[in-house]
């Protein structure tokens, strides 16, 4: 096996063990029975007040039948509210409640805190590497993102 697929390998195990401590850290400090599913469509709502649930569901790559179960619940702790498509009365869209805003703001905030203490505990040449590796992966990504389908 060449050196460049080892390391890309590593590079892979890494960023996923270091995805699963984080995850495991968060829910750990959230204190709360809630799920990163949730998490996840929180997020999606939020990022698309008025999608449907089978967008929804699309988006946050779950059957439509837990997301829908998870809905149905954030919806009864009035976290999400559901409103029928003007358009389209067999449509229902999603948004975000007050509540749910400030539970999503709950999350991102223990996660900022659990990400930056971890990444303060580096040495400041570790830390500087470290986002400039990142930053690097994150305009490959872009960059290939970009290219039109069918060209590479």
């Amino acid at each position: 096996m060449s050196t460049t697929r080892v390391r890309e390998e590593e590079v892979v195990d890494l960023l996923r063990e270091v995805n699963r401590s984080l995850r495991e850290r968060l829910m750990e400090a959230a204190g709360t029975k809630r799920s990163l599913a949730v998490l996840s469509l929180l997020r999606a709502v939020d990022r698309e007040p008025g999608v449907s649930l089978n967008e929804l569901a699309r988006r946050t790559y779950m059957p439509k039948s837990l997301a829908s179960m998870l809905v149905a619940d954030l919806g009864r702790d009035g976290l999400v509210s559901r409103a029928s498509d003007p358009a389209d009365q067999r449509l229902v869209r999603l948004a975000l409640t007050a509540e749910g805003k400030r539970e999503l703001d709950r999350w991102r905030s223990t996660y900022r805190a659990i990400a930056t203490a971890a990444i303060g505990s580096l040495r400041p040449r570790e830390a500087a590497n470290l986002m400039s590796g990142l930053r690097a992966l994150r305009d490959a990504m872009a960059a290939e993102d970009a290219e039109p389908q069918g060209a590479a």
